[in-house]
């Protein structure tokens, strides 16, 4: 009960709305503007302005206009700003990002929301589309294996109705073959039944066609980004993180799986899709991301990244009033903070600690 009354206390007016409605998370915290960087050569600092300290800085890094870089002798780097444009970062003296990136732009990168879980007969459930606008009218339709299941009856119910589509497979994913047309602003559930009796989770996650002229937007800002050259790293989390801030959690779930299915070694890319899994409500799949994206990260002495993941893997287990294991993440996140000079967020997870019991 600690545990869930932790939650409650932390997450109260976002988790009763879920509640209620199922609906896709709104996130409440403060947001951060899409500067990236997107290339490094040689050795770069970076000191956020809660750091006492400089440190190491890496691709993927969204920057606050207020943290500096500093280049080191013989290094290099550029930042895909939030206006979509590239700043290659001067030589000499550490630099404000605010100076090269200004402070306006066109998104702002909205922090993780968790959802809240749902539960099935034999652990069936939707892996996607769930809690996320989509853009194609033919979305991919996902959910996990059961054993002992050779067919899988897949219904698609929109708001109001009785179900619009309907298909048996022997398949885990299917394309949706675009009719009935999916209509923007409508709720779409995806009901799943096995031939030996499980049925998908409840409550059962939704989806919605996001609207044309958003559509049409983010077209347009994805071209912007692809018409820099960036490396494929830096471009798909750009790409990835202008999908969230539209609420296309699936379209950016898709796209890192993507890049880590061609081998992508890059903790920025795990760390993402973790997050972005979390923000689907796919607890399992989003912690064993993190592991992989904080094996990374202590392998590449990457002391923010750690941070991080470590916060959001206590937070997962504090969601599944795993006390213990819970405790354990924080105090290693809290290190990692004491390490980066960070005494804001070492005194948030101090004061969490004292909430669960820690002395």
């Amino acid at each position: 009960m600690i545990g869930t009354n932790l939650r409650l206390n932390r997450f109260t007016g976002i988790i009763l709305g879920l509640i209620l409605t199922g609906a896709m998370a709104p996130a409440q915290a403060q947001s951060t503007p899409l500067n990236l960087i997107s290339e490094i050569k040689g050795n770069v600092l970076l000191k956020r302005s809660q750091w006492q300290n400089f440190k190491k800085a890496h691709v993927g890094d969204l920057l606050n206009v207020s943290d500096q870089l500093q280049l080191e002798a013989g290094a290099s780097a550029t930042v895909l700003c939030n206006n979509l444009k590239i700043w290659k970062v001067p030589k000499g003296r550490a630099v404000l990002i605010s100076d090269g990136c200004g402070t306006g732009g066109v998104v702002a990168i909205q922090p993780n929301s968790s959802v809240v879980r749902s539960r099935g007969s034999a652990g069936l459930y939707v892996i996607s589309p769930r809690n996320t606008h989509v853009l194609s009218d033919r979305p991919l339709f996902r959910w996990n294996a059961v054993s002992g299941a050779n067919k899988y009856t897949v219904q698609l119910i929109a708001e109001g109705s009785e179900p619009i589509w309907q298909i048996e497979t022997d398949k885990t994913e299917i394309e949706y073959p675009g009719e009935p047309v999916l209509q923007p602003g409508v709720d779409y559930w995806l009901m799943i039944k096995t031939d030996n009796g499980a049925s998908g989770a409840t409550p059962i996650p939704k989806f919605q066609r996001l609207e044309g002229k958003k559509s049409q937007l983010i077209q347009q800002q994805i071209q912007q980004i692809k018409a820099q050259k960036l490396s494929p790293e830096a471009e798909t989390l750009a790409i990835s993180h202008f999908y969230q801030v539209y609420n296309l959690n699936a379209e950016a779930i898709a796209l890192l799986e993507g890049l880590i299915n061609q081998s992508s070694s890059q903790v920025s890319i795990y760390k993402l899709l973790g997050e972005s899994y979390r923000r689907v409500g796919l607890e399992k799949e989003s912690q064993t991301t993190y592991l992989q994206a904080l094996a990374l990260a202590q392998q590449n002495q990457d002391i923010s990244a750690q941070a991080e993941i470590q916060y959001q893997l206590g937070d997962i287990q504090l969601e599944l009033n795993n006390l213990p294991k819970a405790k354990e993440l924080m105090i290693q996140a809290q290190k990692s903070y004491k390490d980066l000079g960070d005494s804001a967020k070492t005194q948030e997870i101090d004061q969490l600690l004292q909430e669960m019991g820690h002395k």
